[in-house]
């Protein structure tokens, strides 16, 4: 009776854990080479720090799925009003691919904004990346 009582409990505790990975989705971060490689990319899902991207690479994080924001930005600490925000509704299971792009501006020195892409533009693109696996 013991053996049956303890298969049933890791029987139990194995579909839990199978439902927990599904209820999260993949997130791609990816920065193409700029002008300002030296200083990397503080990103950002609701105001929590998930990354600093370096220049010419991406990262792979798996996220809740639901309704989530991205930004980026140089400093570490959040803006009162930061530039741009890039809604994202996170399906459990699927893929989401976003470039982190900077744009300047002559005479108030530009900003960031996300951007989410296409898989098959998205893997054109990593193959040109290298993966940044220590984000922070």
């Amino acid at each position: 009776m013991k053996i049956i009582y303890c298969f049933f409990v890791v029987l139990f505790a194995a579909q839990f854990q199978l439902n927990a990975q599904n209820e999260t989705a993949t997130v791609y971060l990816l920065r193409p080479p700029g002008p300002d490689g030296g200083v990397p990319y503080f990103t950002y899902l609701d105001d929590e720090l998930l990354c600093k991207v370096g220049n010419g690479r991406f990262s792979v994080h798996q996220v809740n799925a639901g309704d989530h924001q991205i930004h980026a930005q140089y400093r570490g600490k959040i803006s009162s009003s930061p530039e741009v925000r890039l809604p994202l509704n996170l399906e459990p299971g699927k893929t989401y691919y976003v470039m982190i792009v900077v744009f300047t501006n002559n005479f108030s020195g530009g900003g960031h904004f996300c951007v989410e892409l296409s898989e098959t533009s998205a893997k054109k693109m990593l193959g040109l990346l290298e993966e940044n696996k220590k984000c922070l």
